[in-house]
């Protein structure tokens, strides 16, 4: 049995006795915090309990968990694990919820998306990788309607959630991805300067680093040409984003032709 079940089994045990206090008290005995790296197996664990039709009583319990704040948890605290689980809990039972409770996901994954604390970032994008595995369709929804009036942080967000290899299997996830990140690249292009000094930019700037390897491994002829479009470009950041992505062993040990004629733009 794999560790990510044997926490399943327990866990589903507290919920099936309806031991909330003492569910809340097992997550963060076994949280891994303080330290850099929480239990992500306990956490995967916590959320596969919510793929499936789940009762109002255990909702509500996820419900409680992804209201504790920074203030009650803040980062590498033992109780960060709670809303960190609930943000993949929410994601999990997206596909299984009825209306009322889609739309409390919706808010609890935004939420995510917005708070202060590092990891509760990266739990919302988890939330809409396990959301998106199920059903892509609903995410492209929701990322299309929270898009145009997206902050820094949310854009982060999207693009995190959608650097997801199982769901980029799929050309059309690919392309998508893609092309949200093509408008995010524009819109850094004509940023005023204090706004590339915001906190946001700098959260959004680390996924750019990365991501845009993610999908050009998926998509690498229109992955590419991108790249080689925003390499042209006088922006400094955008170059910073561009290197940064080529240096990725993704991209670098399979399409080193590639690469070299991208770095040779950055270089010029």
């Amino acid at each position: 049995m794999s560790k990510v079940s044997e926490y399943a089994n327990l866990i589903s045990g507290y919920l099936n006795g309806i031991r909330f206090e003492k569910l809340k008290e097992f997550l963060k005995a076994n949280s891994n915090l303080p330290g850099p790296r929480g239990n992500l197996e306990m956490a995967y664990a916590f959320g596969d309990c919510f793929a499936g039709d789940i009762d109002d009583v255990s909702w509500a319990f996820v419900v409680e968990l992804s209201n504790i704040d920074s203030e009650q948890a803040p980062v590498n605290d033992p109780g960060e694990i709670l809303p960190f689980c609930a943000a993949l809990a929410a994601g999990s039972q997206y596909t299984y919820a009825d209306n009322e409770r889609k739309s409390q996901i919706k808010s609890i994954l935004r939420a995510a998306m917005n708070d202060d604390r590092w990891r509760m970032r990266e739990g919302a994008a988890m939330g809409y990788q396990r959301m998106a595995e199920s059903d892509f369709g609903a995410v492209k929804e929701i990322f299309e309607s929270l898009y145009p009036d997206s902050n820094f942080v949310e854009k982060r967000a999207i693009i995190a959630a959608l650097a997801h290899p199982p769901i980029l299997k799929d050309k059309d996830v690919a392309l998508y991805s893609l092309k949200i990140s093509e408008d995010i690249m524009d819109g850094l292009a004509v940023l005023k300067p204090d706004e590339l000094k915001s906190g946001g930019f700098k959260v959004l700037s680390k996924g750019l680093e990365y991501a845009l390897s993610v999908f050009t491994a998926y998509a690498p002829d229109e992955g590419f040409k991108m790249l080689k479009a925003f390499a042209a470009l006088p922006q400094k950041d955008l170059k910073r984003i561009i290197r940064s992505n080529l240096g990725k062993a993704r991209l670098k040990d399979k399409f080193p032709g590639q690469v070299e004629e991208v770095m040779r733009m950055l270089d010029a």
